[in-house]
């Protein structure tokens, strides 16, 4: 079974690099770089994790955290 796994974070290498490991361990990733397109993609996806730098730009870490808080269960 493949889980779903969001990345958002504002370093790409250190995104890539996660995102190649999880692809390896048949995990299916999408990853975003701001915090405006984490909401947008939680909106649009259902993810079984979120791996959340709380420095991400465009919306912080705790704006992203409150969206999903009062919007997924």
């Amino acid at each position: 079974m493949n889980f779903s796994v969001l990345i958002a974070a504002p370093d790409i290498s250190w995104c890539n690099e996660l995102e190649s490991h999880l692809e390896q361990n048949n995990f299916t990733v999408d990853k975003v770089f701001k915090g405006k397109d984490a909401q947008l993609q939680l909106y649009k996806n259902k993810y079984r994790a979120i791996v959340l730098d709380m420095e991400i730009t465009q919306h912080s870490g705790l704006e992203v955290l409150r969206y999903v808080r009062l919007n997924k269960s």
